[in-house]
């Protein structure tokens, strides 16, 4: 049986996503950036970028969480 590590890519799919989207949420705002544009930016699809983070919104609360976690820590 071939073993594809699916949640391992699907990890680093969500963690790429989610460091390109701080990067262009900094940049851009909330209202400036476009999910087509963030997948754009990614390279996947917008449903392969919702798959994995959910909405706008929801990707936006965990860019946020994300940061206030790494700024705890640090």
């Amino acid at each position: 049986m071939k073993n594809t590590n699916k949640g391992t890519r699907s990890k680093d799919s969500a963690d790429r996503i989610l460091d390109v989207a701080t990067e262009l949420f900094a940049e851009h705002g909330y209202e400036g950036l476009s999910t087509r544009q963030l997948a754009s930016a990614v390279g996947l699809s917008i449903a392969t970028i919702n798959y994995h983070v959910g909405s706008k919104s929801e990707l936006y609360g965990k860019v946020i969480s994300r940061l206030f976690m790494r700024k705890k820590h640090s």
